[in-house]
């Protein structure tokens, strides 16, 4: 994804929110850049678990990750509420998505996969977020260690004082 003069690569990992990947899920927190919280406007179980999943993100992922809450499945609203596929209808309103977006603090969109509705918008909203997030002197201020004066003799060689 191309953002001003930045060209970015994303790398998507959906657990579905699944209990057998909770685990694994922990471990993508901490190098997050950014987070598309995902949950389907016609399960309100999923909407639900969105604090459970905020807490985790909290908890685990870096202060300055960016966090998208997205309602996923938006095209399910041209479909009768009494149809032949069984899909369940609407049963979380675009207000209750977005007041939940707001007492997190965090960007809210309505999407569908299926009809490629806002997928790119807020793909391109959290690359843009990060890309201002970003500030590549800042990293390479902690992690390069500038000396001003050279070492002293002791600390030239840790390895030679432990067997000498």
């Amino acid at each position: 994804m191309e953002v001003g003069d930045k060209k970015l690569k994303l790398q998507l990992w959906d657990t579905a929110g699944q209990e057998k990947f909770r685990n694994i899920t922990r471990s993508f927190y901490s190098n997050a850049k950014g987070i598309l919280l995902v949950y389907s406007i016609n399960k309100r179980e999923s909407f639900e678990q969105v604090g459970y999943w905020m807490g985790q993100i909290k908890e685990l992922a870096p202060k300055d990750v960016c966090i998208i809450l997205l309602g996923n499945k938006s095209d399910i609203d041209n479909i009768p509420i009494e149809n032949e596929m069984g899909i369940p209808p609407r049963c979380v309103s675009f207000e209750e998505g977005q007041q939940l977006a707001d007492k997190y603090e965090t960007k809210f969109y309505e999407t569908s996969a299926k009809e490629d509705i806002n997928i790119n918008e807020s793909l391109y909203e959290m690359s843009k977020t990060i890309v201002k997030n970003f500030d590549p002197n800042a990293m390479m201020a902690s992690q390069v260690i500038k000396r001003k004066v050279p070492p002293k003799p002791e600390e030239k060689c840790f390895i030679s004082k432990l067997f000498s």
